[in-house]
């Protein structure tokens, strides 16, 4: 059984245009010797700066629909009119490095998550693995939205869209039942000493 985390992640702008500010794939690359994120497959574009392979998987919506049809995903989801979907393979992969796997995914992937592994527990299905379940989300909405705007990435309807999906994933992380902790992306080494606790039970030294 393999344990991964999962950070349900209410997003921000990059960690390079706010450098006072924590997000999940900068985060866990200081504990790069025990971990790795899953990068999951996207059928989003590049921004400036990102490198295919390493955040994410560029690939086409006729690419990710296939792999959806074969089963190829652990959990896939639809954000702001793009698909995203981590695979079986890449987290398998970094479980058999011996790392404890990161998934930094939308909720609609939490609950699928979730029925994975309630299929492993109570049937001796799913993919054999336990998770547990952590909420990175930014001090307020209202500071979401003015991260958004800043980074001046997406179109008005594309933020707007961004925007009600993290009042539902607001809403979510407020019933403990959720969600297992909650990092509020404030203070950097703050939200860096408790995503340290969450994965290995000590601040980080």
């Amino acid at each position: 059984m393999s344990s991964i985390p999962i950070l349900n992640h209410l997003r921000t702008a990059p960690a390079s245009k706010l450098a006072t500010r924590v997000s999940v794939p900068t985060a866990t690359r200081r504990f790069t010797t025990k971990t790795s994120p899953a990068a999951p497959d996207t059928t989003r574009g590049p921004r400036p700066g990102e490198v295919d392979g390493v955040a994410y998987h560029f690939v086409s919506h006729a690419t990710i629909n296939d792999m959806i049809s074969r089963n190829e995903f652990l959990e896939h989801a639809v954000f702001s009119e793009n698909t995203y979907g981590t695979s079986r393979k890449a987290v398998q992969d970094i479980k058999d490095s011996g790392k404890i796997c990161i998934m930094d995914i939308e909720l609609q992937g939490v609950k699928q998550i979730r029925e994975l592994v309630r299929k492993s527990r109570e049937e001796g299905g799913g993919d054999g693995f336990e998770a547990r379940y952590l909420l990175v989300r930014p001090p307020s909405l209202a500071v979401l939205e003015e991260r958004l705007r800043a980074r001046n990435t997406e179109s008005e309807d594309a933020i707007l869209k961004r925007l009600e999906a993290a009042k539902r994933e607001w809403e979510a992380g407020s019933d403990p039942v959720n969600f297992e902790c909650i990092v509020v992306n404030d203070d950097l080494d703050t939200a860096y000493n408790d995503l340290h606790r969450f994965i290995f039970g000590t601040r980080e030294k």
